[in-house]
């Protein structure tokens, strides 16, 4: 992978491929850069795709007793955005969960940053109360007190609930080897379940939502917003923000398909995605 130093002194690994308008693909928290590896693939024919790997470390590196994380992430996207897309008269962007926050919180603070911006299963704003699965729930709740947290996992009730989590994220630091079974969580894999969800519950308990809630009204330009019809995360909550502060917004539910919808059905992912950018004018040098 490639390596960009921003200004703030931070090296943000990323993936690049391809050449032409470039093409923002942000993953969501605790995630990888690999969650896109299947769009990449075809994007890249097509766009100069441009995957930064924004890990949970690097996310924590940003300061040890922060009271906005989430806005100091948008800001680091912006300068991950503008270092590697500076005189390009247009950019794209398409974040998924956490990382589709990030971009409509640029689309607030930072007009005209993206020319067009796809937002997949996006997180609202002021994400707790509108958590739909109730054991990420429990999970978010759980994390204001470790210790309980670390009993829950360890509990029969928490093993059976991590394959829950497991089929909704497809995440890699929950998922055990091909053979092994949750009955063997091992104190390591624990831990690092718990530092993604105690760093999750800071960010979304400590940040002043109030401040992105007035602002929607802000955001312009073309903007696609997909669902998954059986993504039961996020979906109601976000889908009234947009209807009613983005009327301009267009919304796709994808039928038979959850949170991770790129890594589902990809190809259709990547059929919407190109049918949208085919849309915006290309913009002369």
């Amino acid at each position: 992978m490639l390596k960009v130093k921003l200004k703030s002194g931070l090296e943000v690994p990323y993936l690049e491929k391809g050449s032409g308008i470039p093409v923002f693909l942000i993953h969501g928290f605790g995630s990888t850069h690999h969650d896109w590896n299947a769009i990449v693939d075809s994007l890249d024919k097509h766009f100069r795709v441009i995957v930064p790997n924004f890990s949970l470390q690097l996310l924590g590196e940003l300061e040890p007793k922060p009271a906005r994380l989430f806005t100091k992430h948008v800001q680091l996207v912006k300068e991950f955005v503008e270092e590697l897309s500076a005189g390009a008269p247009q950019r794209y962007a398409v974040g998924h969960s956490y990382g589709g926050a990030l971009c409509w919180g640029n689309l607030i603070e930072n007009s005209g940053i993206f020319t067009a911006t796809v937002l997949l299963g996006p997180m609202p704003s002021n994400p707790a109360p509108k958590i739909q699965n109730k054991t990420l729930k429990t999970l978010v709740d759980l994390a204001r007190h470790p210790k309980l947290l670390d009993l829950y996992l360890i509990s029969p009730l928490g093993r059976i609930h991590l394959p829950l989590i497991e089929s909704i994220f497809h995440a890699p630091w929950i998922r055990p080897g091909k053979k092994r079974k949750f009955a063997h969580l091992t104190s390591r894999k624990t831990g690092i379940i718990t530092q993604v969800v105690r760093n999750y519950s800071r960010i979304i308990q400590q940040e002043d939502w109030s401040y992105w809630d007035t602002r929607f009204h802000r955001i312009r330009g073309p903007l696609l917003i997909l669902f998954g019809s059986d993504d039961h995360i996020f979906k109601e909550g976000m889908i009234v923000i947009f209807r009613q502060n983005i009327p301009q917004s267009e919304l796709v539910m994808m039928e038979n398909t959850g949170h991770m919808a790129m890594r589902e059905q990809p190809h259709a992912v990547t059929q919407h995605l190109l049918k949208f950018f085919s849309r915006i004018p290309v913009q002369a040098v």
